[in-house]
């Protein structure tokens, strides 16, 4: 079992609901500040950077009527995470999340376990034909047989930014 702070809006939709999840955010977003050094947060410093790259405006998703979604759930994976993609349009697809037209995974490394621990990026996102391979939160591996992937092997301290509308797993 993965060890985490704060939570999805996906969770609160499959086993909650909205609101719970929107008074909460708050909380979220203070425990995950505490994680980081006095005035140095990751979510923060990742959006900016982004705006000053792309030229664009880059935020933390909002939902009509509810406010700001958290952003940042932080785990320990213990070396590894099932394949999987975190697709808002899928998952969470009667919130405007899940109308967004762009997502982006942050992996970053704070210690790196003894084994384990690439991340593993296939260059194609979760498609409907992928359902019979869906375990639980996870597929079979069998869903990406000779799809073209990217793995990397990041040192404690990177930060990785990603498609994580893609299907990706950390290796063990």
């Amino acid at each position: 079992m993965s060890r985490r702070l704060g939570r999805t809006l996906y969770e609160y939709a499959a086993r909650g609901t909205a609101e719970e999840y929107f008074k909460r955010v708050d909380e979220f977003e203070a425990a995950r500040r505490a994680v980081f050094h006095p005035g140095a947060d990751v979510i923060d410093e990742v959006l900016a950077l982004i705006s000053l790259r792309t030229g664009s405006s880059a935020a933390v998703a909002e939902e009509p009527g509810y406010g700001r979604c958290y952003a940042g759930v932080l785990r320990d994976v213990h070396g590894r995470s099932r394949l999987h993609s975190d697709d808002a349009r899928e998952e969470t697809p009667q919130f405007a999340v899940g109308t967004l037209p762009c997502q982006l995974g942050v992996y970053i490394i704070l210690d790196m376990p003894g084994q384990g621990g690439a991340l593993t990026v296939y260059q194609r996102e979760h498609r409907a034909e992928d359902k019979p391979f869906r375990q639980g939160y996870g597929l079979d591996p069998r869903a990406v047989a000779g799809d073209a992937f990217v793995g990397i092997t990041p040192l404690p301290g990177d930060l990785i930014l990603f498609p994580d509308r893609n299907i990706h797993c950390v290796d063990a």
